[in-house]
């Protein structure tokens, strides 16, 4: 997203942004998760699932936002906003040994990283189905806290 305020950008584009970041965090979550699992460090994936189960949920609520609208397809060089981060970024120390508390303290980060970009869209996007969509999406991080 642009820090230009007089630039619109359509709901449908960001619907789909928010689409793309789930997506990309819940691959690398379960992709985590599972080797975590073929290590023998079940807690640790245990950690990763849980995380998996909060993501899937968040696609869910995306998706009855769009209303079967047709989503654009959106590059992978295009950047919701300024500071986001790559999903993948925030598992740079994930390691197969890590305890129960670092794979929730890296799970944290992915969830922060949603959360940024959701006050950030509250904070800049004017689009009442967009603005709808993100309230849900708060409310279901604050009752999975």
């Amino acid at each position: 997203m642009s820090q230009d305020k007089e630039k619109h950008i359509p709901a449908n584009w960001v619907l789909s942004a928010l689409i793309e970041m789930i997506d990309e965090t819940l691959y690398h979550t379960q992709t985590f998760a599972h080797a975590l699992r073929s290590h023998n460090n079940e807690q640790a994936a245990s950690v990763f699932f849980l995380a998996c189960e909060q993501f899937e949920t968040e696609k869910e609520i995306v998706a009855e936002h769009t209303q079967n609208d047709g989503l654009p397809s959106i590059p992978p060089w295009e950047m919701p906003f300024p500071e986001y981060q790559h999903p993948s970024s925030h598992l740079t120390e994930a390691h197969y040994l890590m305890t129960e508390n670092e794979a929730r303290k890296a799970t944290e980060r992915l969830i922060g990283a949603h959360q940024t970009f959701y006050a950030t869209l509250l904070k800049e996007n004017r689009e009442e189905q967009v603005i709808r969509c993100v309230e849900v999406l708060v409310r279901h991080h604050e009752v999975w806290k």
